[in-house]
């Protein structure tokens, strides 16, 4: 709950080692880039309220760490 805006920077995706990313009550916009599937450490997303857009990428199935994720309140399309 930060009032960050604009896309999600790329230099995220580049801490492999990241095991929580909470990014809840912003206003990120644009699509969830697929370099996401970089941080295989990645234990819990929450993506929730903000104003993501377009599908989810297929890389997120390379989270196989992944336990907690929630992502409501966006505007995602498409199968998870």
């Amino acid at each position: 709950n930060n009032d960050l805006t604009g896309a999600v920077p790329e230099e995220f995706y580049n801490v492999e080692s990241l095991a929580y990313l909470g990014l809840s009550k912003n206003a990120f916009s644009g699509t969830i880039s697929s370099l996401i599937g970089r941080l295989s450490n990645l234990t819990e997303l929450s993506i929730s309220d903000n104003s993501f857009g377009g599908a989810l990428p297929t890389a997120i199935g390379n989270l196989t760490s992944l336990a907690i994720f929630s992502a409501s309140r966006n505007d995602l399309t498409g199968p998870i």
